[in-house]
């Protein structure tokens, strides 16, 4: 499975073809530490992350948008509609209400 890296060190909008997986994270503590020799045959071919760690200072923060309130109802009647008729009935339901 690839690898998606996020890192505020890393550029926006960065498309990198380098194969990465989970082991790439065994890599990267190797490299971090130090650590010459490799943990397993896969570990030993596989990139760590640092190569994509360009960025002298790290980029702003993404603003989110405001998280939805915790009670439905409070939608404004648009928004719950687009969500469906019986988002608030499921929405009970699945808290237990």
């Amino acid at each position: 499975m690839p690898a998606l890296i996020v890192s505020p060190y890393i550029p926006k909008l960065t498309v990198d073809a380098t194969v990465r997986d989970h082991t790439s994270i065994a890599t990267t503590v190797r490299e971090a530490f130090g650590i010459e020799e490799p943990l397993t045959d896969r570990d030993k071919s596989m990139s760590g992350v640092f190569d994509l760690l360009v960025l002298e200072e790290p980029r702003d923060p993404v603003q989110l948008p405001p998280a939805p309130p915790e009670d439905l109802e409070e939608l404004p009647p648009p928004s719950r509609a687009l969500l469906g008729a019986d988002v608030l009935p499921r929405a009970r339901r699945a808290r237990g209400d």
